[in-house]
């Protein structure tokens, strides 16, 4: 009887690991550069050429063709460096890498029979059009939410796009749509409260690496979606210690219904402060161990007593990478 409990064993072990693996596809959270790299004098591709993600273990080499790609880049801003014997380093810097899609970056080496010890560092301009992007989607990025003023919550941002509205209650209505019907992403989980229908977390801006709007021509992924799908993407932490912090408060002149003029400049009480830290944990080899962590401080008064809003929020993200193939990213909201 005992050996028959001990057999029976790894099948129900199995049986459970079966169980715990199998949740629902997550949404994508990372991106693709491709392109090509070519001789500057003679155009001709180059073969076996180094690409390399300047700061990451990310990198390939150039096929018979020239051609390379990299997948599974995170979200963010990067400088991608190639190398070739024979031929001078070429470094791009600013190159923007966005969730689903693809950045072409192609590179032309100027020839050198010895290697100097310099490189040409090249500014990376994102397209005009990007050319792999098929639904109506408006993106975000990092550089762009840091000038934006009063984006106090992911609403206020996205009323900058055309048949976004916001009604009275903070909820988003995407091309007359109910509020319901908006899908709401973060780090690729979904985060749709089942009960109210939208978002179960406060998302932060000042945290956010990438925030955007899908508003028609879902994929498969988005198969719930039927007014618009909002992604919000966390950046990872960096090889170097970086921080931002920004606060606002609110004023206004209350306007005199009696003498028709308005009053002396007086807070309203709405205030904020946040802050965000990233940088490489104290741990070994601390480069490829790093974190992210964001909080903010948030009073939203009202007109009305005792209706005004306080909150207190953070989130935190843990990047390991015990081998050049592997990673593990945890999140804490």
């Amino acid at each position: 009887m005992l050996q028959k409990r001990l057999m029976i064993l790894p099948t129900i072990c199995t049986l459970l690991l079966i169980v715990v693996c199998s949740t629902t596809t997550l949404a994508s959270v990372t991106g693709k550069i491709a392109g090509v790299v070519v001789d500057a004098e003679t155009n001709e591709p180059i073969m076996g050429a180094t690409v390399r993600v300047v700061g990451t273990n990310l990198g390939t080499t150039t096929d018979i063709d020239g051609e390379y790609f990299i997948i599974n880049v995170p979200s963010g801003k990067y400088s991608l460096m190639v190398t070739n014997i024979g031929f001078e380093p070429v470094e791009k810097t600013g190159v923007r890498v966005l969730v689903d899609l693809t950045t072409p970056l192609d590179f032309s080496l100027e020839p050198s029979a010895v290697q100097l010890g310099k490189k040409i560092v090249v500014h990376a301009n994102a397209p005009v059009i990007q050319q792999d992007l098929t639904a109506s989607k408006i993106i975000f990025t990092s550089d762009r939410l840091k000038t934006l003023p009063n984006i106090s919550s992911v609403q206020s941002i996205l009323t900058n796009y055309p048949g976004v509205v916001i009604d009275r209650d903070e909820g988003l209505h995407v091309r007359g749509g109910r509020t319901g019907q908006v899908s709401y992403y973060y780090d690729g989980f979904s985060v749709q409260d089942p009960f109210m229908a939208n978002s179960g977390l406060r998302i932060m801006p000042t945290a956010l690496e990438e925030l955007s709007l899908t508003s028609g021509g879902y994929t498969a992924e988005y198969g719930e979606a039927l007014s618009g799908i909002v992604s919000a993407i966390t950046p990872e932490g960096t090889s170097t210690y970086h921080g931002r912090i920004r606060t606002y408060n609110g004023f206004t002149h209350p306007y005199n219904v009696n003498t028709g003029t308005p009053g002396d400049l007086k807070s309203i009480g709405n205030r904020s402060f946040a802050f965000n830290l990233s940088g490489p944990l104290p741990l070994p080899n601390n480069k490829h161990h790093t974190f992210f962590a964001a909080g903010e401080y948030l009073h939203d008064a009202s007109y009305l007593p005792h209706n005004g809003i306080v909150s207190y929020n953070g989130t935190a993200k843990i990047t390991l990478r015990p081998t050049n193939k592997m990673k593990v990213k945890t999140n804490i909201t």
